[in-house]
């Protein structure tokens, strides 16, 4: 009864957050079924690679494109709002589960392309995908989070300010708005992407592993 009631009384402080995890969760968890249900392995294909069986494919599968699409705005979006959620009680912790809670959403897109591609699998188009759902995913969390973390890193960089005015001193607390959160979001964003290359390298194949990019040769 608790969690009906605790369920009911969150609708009704904030049905539209309430109403969107919700769908998100049913968009994510289809998309996952309808990827799962076309990685079919049959007998006659035993003994070749995961990228000889794709070449037979279509060159670009718009219907799995949404799918991952779908898959990965819904189940982010919903991460982000459960990260949220935590923050106006425990920023602290929201901020560190964010990145473990990130890096696993993120490999499941991973997961979703390599068992629905959008096109024949390559190192590439892997390699591709780490980058722009990482970027993807920082954007919605900052979208979502961003705007209440910059908020309560104000009003205290404004109550410091009054107290320093206060005593005849000068605030220099205006270029630390703007450093520190970015290099918070620096930081973020590097554990987030160590967690969802690492995770890829554990558990799926090589294929759907992140390559570094080579440096160009200076010519020596």
């Amino acid at each position: 009864m608790r969690l009906i009631d605790s369920a009911s009384a969150e609708f009704q402080r904030s049905p539209i957050t309430v109403v969107t995890g919700a769908i998100g969760v049913l968009v994510a968890a289809l998309s996952l079924i309808l990827a799962a249900a076309q990685y079919k392995v049959t007998p006659e294909a035993i003994g070749q690679t995961r990228s000889d069986l794709t070449t037979q494919a279509l060159e670009i599968n718009l219907g799995n494109i949404f799918v991952i699409a779908s898959y990965f705005l819904s189940s982010t979006i919903v991460s982000a709002i459960i990260i949220r959620k935590i923050a106006r009680k425990h920023d602290v912790a929201a901020l560190f589960a964010s990145v473990p809670l990130a890096a696993l959403v993120n490999f499941t897109a991973i997961l979703l392309i390599y068992l629905a591609p959008p096109r024949t699998l390559s190192q590439q188009l892997f390699t591709s995908a780490h980058d722009l759902i990482l970027y993807a995913s920082g954007a919605i969390y900052i979208s979502a989070c961003g705007v209440a973390v910059l908020r309560d890193m104000a009003s205290s960089t404004a109550s410091k300010k009054s107290d320093e005015e206060s005593k005849g001193g000068e605030s220099s607390e205006g270029l630390g708005l703007l450093i520190v959160p970015l290099i918070l979001l620096f930081i973020w964003c590097w554990l987030v992407f160590a967690g969802q290359t690492r995770i890829t390298q554990t558990l799926l194949p090589e294929i759907t592993h992140y390559i570094e990019r080579e440096k160009p040769s200076d010519g020596s």
